[in-house]
């Protein structure tokens, strides 16, 4: 089956991948620029194409906020109104969208997010200019609520192929780019609930206890059946922290001397914003050593760490004293 590809904007510039079933990602084009005409000329072979656009969250302006369960009916405009505040003014309009991930008997946990005006205008233009046709926009915040890796997230979770339609609480923000100039905003799709969602639940299951488990956690979560969604009622997996808020020290254990501010910045560019650099305790480090701070962020990391810097699996280890979520100790091979 060809999935469509994933098309990755970061501060530094654009990746492009494609994700097959076996989640074996190929990267097909690196792009190190922002301007508007590389970005086109590179990526010309792929004009008309089905993409899943992913944006780094430091593109975007992202947080969490939290609303009382009691909320009756989860409406766009109900939502602005509890977060207008955070929002910058000139964002205070329809260029932004939200993501219930979370739920209990007492909040409901949403991300709100929207891309920054720079990269909203880049992104418009590109898309216009290839003619692209873009089925999901996400920051990397939403997409590792379904998997570690955003781009596997935004491509399928683990238990749910992707739609191009809202899904439940994992689901993927459409988008409609193909009446859009290079610059117009681009506009979000509203969130709905789709009832039959909630009677196939009944009629399949006939077990009055999944009734209510779904009526309670799921009547304020947006879903649409299409014919790859799973009617599990796993939740989505939900990481501690996303990959843009890792605060992360590297140490060189070397005399080569900038090492430490030289591998900075390769993390950087894959959108980790708070990096500190500095000296190991010992200089003659033979091999690197990569730590952090609980299981759950190694479970969760250790493969995207690794493909950016390697370090061997003997060599990662779990330390709860650690004063960031990650450290990077450099060694000589």
């Amino acid at each position: 089956m060809s999935l469509p590809l994933v098309l990755f904007f970061h501060r530094l510039g654009v990746k492009l991948y494609s994700v097959p079933e076996n989640e074996d990602i190929t990267e097909l084009v690196e792009i190190t620029s922002v301007n508007p005409s590389d970005i086109i000329e590179n990526l010309s072979e792929y004009r008309d194409k089905e993409i899943y656009l992913l944006a780094s969250d430091s593109i975007c302006h992202v947080f969490h906020h939290e609303l009382p369960h009691q909320t009756d009916q989860l409406t766009r405009e109900f939502v602005f109104d509890q977060v207008k505040d955070k929002f910058p003014s000139h964002l205070q309009s329809s260029n932004w969208d939200f993501k219930v991930i979370s739920t209990d008997t007492r909040t409901i946990e949403i991300i709100v997010f929207a891309l920054n005006d720079e990269f909203q205008s880049l992104i418009a233009s590109v898309i216009s200019e290839l003619s692209l046709k873009v089925l999901a926009l996400e920051p990397e915040s939403i997409a590792v609520t379904r998997h570690s890796n955003p781009i596997v997230g935004i491509t399928f979770g683990k238990t749910i192929r992707p739609s191009v339609q809202n899904e439940t609480a994992s689901d993927t923000v459409r988008i409609d780019v193909a009446s859009q100039s290079p610059s117009s905003p681009i506009n979000y799709s509203r969130s709905k609930v789709f009832l039959v969602f909630l009677g196939l639940a009944i009629f399949i299951y006939a077990n009055y206890f999944l009734y209510q488990k779904y009526n309670q956690s799921l009547s304020i979560a947006t879903a649409t059946l299409t014919p790859t969604v799973s009617l599990s009622p796993t939740p989505s997996p939900i990481v501690q922290k996303t990959w843009s808020s890792l605060s992360l020290l590297i140490e060189n254990g070397t005399t080569k001397a900038g090492y430490a501010g030289s591998i900075a910045v390769k993390f950087q560019e894959e959108g980790i914003v708070d990096i500190k650099t500095g000296n190991a305790p010992r200089s003659d480090y033979s091999t690197s050593k990569l730590t952090f701070k609980s299981s759950s962020l190694k479970d969760s990391y250790y493969q995207r760490f690794n493909k950016i810097f390697p370090v061997s699996e003997p060599d990662t280890l779990v330390n709860p004293d650690l004063q960031t979520d990650v450290v990077l100790t450099l060694g000589s091979l």
